[in-house]
């Protein structure tokens, strides 16, 4: 999605002027911020205990996850426009400073603003950002489709998902705008 709507940074990743693993590990950033906030929304840790509720609401309505998740299970929200991850970025800036207007604290670390060189002014598609919300949201089961459970997350099992990310081995697809991994580019 990103290399798609971003033909700059393609066109950078193939000459090399961009480094691919370097680029790669934005993505991973980008995967544990997203990961990050899941879990501290369900857990209900994101705001301090004092924040306002009229703060927390509209977090809670308009720049929360929680609600983003609500929304991917539907296709319709899989559109052409590129504000959701627009959206989410504000929420990122938010919590390297601090904003209290959606009652959230300066976390800095994973949210620090050199995390995401290029990640931070490129553009998604919503189709491409719910879509890998959906994939981080939602588990197929046989009894049909049903939410991951971020809150009860044990920390074996968040170390696993962050493991299995560690291993993907990127590589440029030929046409220069997909992101293949080693088992994938073999096939």
């Amino acid at each position: 999605g990103f290399l798609e709507a971003n033909p700059d940074l393609a066109s950078k990743l193939r000459s090399g002027e961009v480094n691919l693993t370097e680029w790669f590990n934005e993505l991973l950033r980008l995967v544990y911020r997203l990961i990050f906030l899941m879990v501290a929304e369900d857990r209900n840790l994101l705001h301090p205990e004092k924040a306002k509720p009229e703060a927390r609401a509209l977090y809670a309505q308009g720049y929360s996850l929680q609600s983003l998740r609500k929304q991917c299970y539907r296709a319709a929200t899989w559109d052409k426009h590129h504000d959701r991850y627009e959206g989410v970025k504000i929420v990122f800036r938010a919590l390297t400073h601090g904003q209290p207007a959606l009652a959230l604290p300066a976390l800095g670390g994973l949210f620090a603003e050199d995390r995401l060189p290029h990640l931070e002014t490129a553009r998604l598609r919503n189709r491409a950002f719910m879509e890998a919300l959906y994939r981080l949201s939602w588990l197929d089961q046989k009894t049909g489709m049903v939410p991951v459970n971020w809150r009860a997350m044990e920390t074996e099992e968040l170390g696993s998902v962050y493991e299995s990310l560690l291993e993907l081995q990127p590589q440029l697809g030929d046409d220069g705008k997909t992101l293949l991994f080693a088992s994938e580019a073999a096939e």
